[in-house]
């Protein structure tokens, strides 16, 4: 029966070994390794995030700008809402009119 040696014993043989800047290089290694997984529970957060609120501001030229809608926003001057919004009924009829023939982006 073949006798199997101590992985522990190993390991520890191995670390005791190292250089200074080897140990050095395996501490800023973990810590790299710890901000990576970090990151990439952060970067699953934000994909996850499919329902985006709505928010305004306003922009240096005097615009109103709506974040929210699609990767850019949406920028037209205080009339020009007004404008839009007071045709918002016949926008509606329209989209429900031409429903079949529209896009959606999600």
């Amino acid at each position: 029966m073949a006798v199997l040696p101590n992985l522990n014993q190993m390991t520890d043989g191995v670390m005791n070994s190292l250089t200074p800047d080897q140990k050095s290089f395996n501490k800023e290694l973990a810590a790299f390794k710890a901000r990576i997984t970090e990151q990439d529970r952060i970067i699953a957060g934000l994909k996850a995030q499919t329902d985006r609120k709505l928010s305004c501001k306003v922009t240096d030229k005097g615009g109103v700008s709506v974040y929210g809608l699609g990767r850019f926003p949406v920028t037209l001057y205080a009339s020009q809402w007004d404008k839009l919004l007071a045709g918002a009924d016949m926008i509606r009829a329209f989209l429900d009119a031409n429903r079949s023939l529209l896009s959606t982006k999600d």
